[in-house]
């Protein structure tokens, strides 16, 4: 278990971060790594009141666990509001949250979660 953090420290970090449930909707191995280049569509309610859909990109290195295709509808959570970068050579533009295994294998869709999962 990690070390403990203060209800303050928690607060101030989840006022920062947006976090939204995404569906995969394209994933493709990047070469030359165990790294997914993820295309995720997300949907919002513009300034209006108007629904808007958009996409985000992400870079993961879940192709050490998973087929692309095996990600296609996939719904679960994303980081929202992290400064875009550069992983080779793809430009991640979200973060997507995952839990652990006890046996280390990875759940993808929040629904396959098992109490005591660790979020990564």
């Amino acid at each position: 278990m990690k070390e403990e953090v203060e209800f303050s420290e928690f607060l101030e970090i989840e006022k920062k971060l947006d976090i939204r449930i995404g569906i995969i909707n394209e994933a493709k191995k990047v070469p030359n790594s165990y790294g997914l280049e993820l295309r995720v569509q997300f949907d919002d309610i513009d300034e209006n009141g108007e629904e808007i859909n958009f996409e985000k990109t992400a870079f993961t290195n879940l192709g050490k666990t998973h087929e692309p295709n095996d990600l296609i509808g996939i719904q679960c959570p994303f980081v929202m509001n992290l400064k875009p970068s550069v992983i080779k050579g793809v430009k991640s533009e979200v973060m997507i949250m995952v839990a652990e295994h006890h046996d280390g294998g990875l759940f993808v869709n929040p629904s396959d979660y098992i109490y005591g999962s660790k979020l990564l």
